[in-house]
C-alpha cells in the first residue's frame, strides 16, 4: 500500500534526523539547526512524494503491460481452439 509505504519512509527519515541531533553538543542545537531540520523536513516530504508518484507510475504500466499480456494469451488460446476445430 502506497501510504504504509510512505510512512515508513517518514519514519526512517525522522529516526536518521533524530539521531543525528541526538549527537549534536546541546549548544550546538539552536535557531539554525531548527531552520535547517525544518528545510530538510521539507525536502523529505518532496522527495516522498517524487518516490510516490514514481511507483504509481510503475504500477500502472505493469497493469497496462499484464493487461496486454492476458489479452494476447486470449487471443492466442483462442485462435488455438479455431485451429483445433479443423
Amino acid at each position: 500500500c502506497p501510504q504504509r509505504r510512505r510512512e515508513i519512509a517518514i519514519d526512517l527519515f525522522d529516526r536518521k534526523i533524530t539521531e543525528a541531533v541526538t549527537t549534536l553538543p546541546s549548544e550546538s542545537r539552536g535557531p539554525e539547526l531548527a531552520s535547517r531540520a525544518e528545510a530538510l523536513l521539507s525536502e523529505k516530504e518532496r522527495l516522498i512524494q517524487e518516490i510516490l508518484t514514481t511507483d504509481e507510475r510503475i504500477m500502472q504500466k505493469i497493469r497496462e503491460e499484464s493487461a496486454r499480456v492476458l489479452s494476447e494469451i486470449n487471443q492466442s488460446n483462442q485462435n488455438r481452439d479455431k485451429i483445433n476445430k479443423f
